[in-house]
């Protein structure tokens, strides 16, 4: 089985249209918009689905051979002065997984439809790391889009666990970060309730792996009248061991206490 023209699609029919329901519930600002990047920016402008028309794209076949991912990790950790190949490795699947898994989890729950079919395979423009599809070939294989989140992310785990060496926990927390970041975007709208985004995420990765649900936890908060839920993980990412970052942490990582990320989240949402 391929993913580029054989591993389609769709958590479809009354599935998808009730989690597009859901979510559109907890901010129905989407409700008032049409098109679906529109709507995919509503929770992030960098977030699109497009066709990639650079002449260079590579498929998730050729991304997973691996080739230009190792480029990429030995460019970083030249450029970046990272102390080992580990953590160059570690923060490029980190952006990787973002640049992936974000924008395709948004277009599900925005719509209720997968974005992903044979006609219109995923494609990676390397120059601008942007998603978006090319045309395919024709008719393949149907799957529902969260049982390809768990084939596609298993395929990159045997990839940057077995050929770049990230640890297991880390490669998940980067994964399981990437694909909650819809609903941690939502924290930016004062109208939205924490509790309720809470639920959503919770049973949304409930239909995914044990390794994708291991990668975080997510806090619920009280801040300023408001409920907020945050992310955070179970792993580090390794970024404070760049040169020039030292002690510098990401807000959600677990080197921080959680009553550190709590204050973190209160200053941020209250200055």
């Amino acid at each position: 089985m391929t993913l580029d023209n054989q591993v389609a699609i769709n958590t479809s029919g009354d599935q998808g249209r009730e989690m597009q329901s859901r979510f559109e519930h907890l901010l129905p600002l989407l409700m008032q918009v049409e098109s679906t990047n529109d709507k995919m920016a509503q929770l992030n402008p960098a977030w699109t689905w497009d066709e990639v028309n650079c002449p260079d794209s590579l498929s998730l076949e050729a991304l997973l051979a691996g080739d230009w991912i190792a480029d990429q990790i030995q460019a970083f950790q030249v450029r970046e002065q990272a102390p080992t190949r580990k953590v160059a490795a570690t923060l490029v699947q980190k952006r990787l997984m973002a640049t992936l898994l974000s924008p395709l989890v948004a277009h599900f729950v925005v719509t209720g439809y997968t974005p992903l079919s044979p006609a219109r395979p995923v494609a990676f423009d390397p120059l601008c790391w942007q998603v978006g599809w090319h045309n395919g070939s024709g008719p393949g294989e149907q799957e529902d889009f969260l049982s390809w989140l768990d084939h596609v992310t298993q395929r990159f785990f045997a990839l940057f666990r077995h050929q770049f060496g990230v640890a297991p926990q880390v490669f998940w927390g980067n994964c399981a970060l990437a694909i909650a970041s819809p609903w941690s975007q939502l924290n930016r709208f004062p109208e939205v309730d924490g509790r309720a985004v809470h639920q959503d995420v919770s049973r949304f990765f409930s239909e995914l792996s044990p390794s994708l649900q291991s990668g975080l936890e997510w806090l619920s908060l009280e801040v300023a009248e408001r409920h907020v839920c945050v992310p955070r993980r179970r792993s580090c990412c390794l970024k404070y061991t760049l040169p020039g970052a030292e002690n510098k942490l990401c807000g959600t990582c677990n080197r921080r206490s959680a009553a550190e990320q709590t204050q973190l989240v209160v200053a941020n949402l209250t200055t």
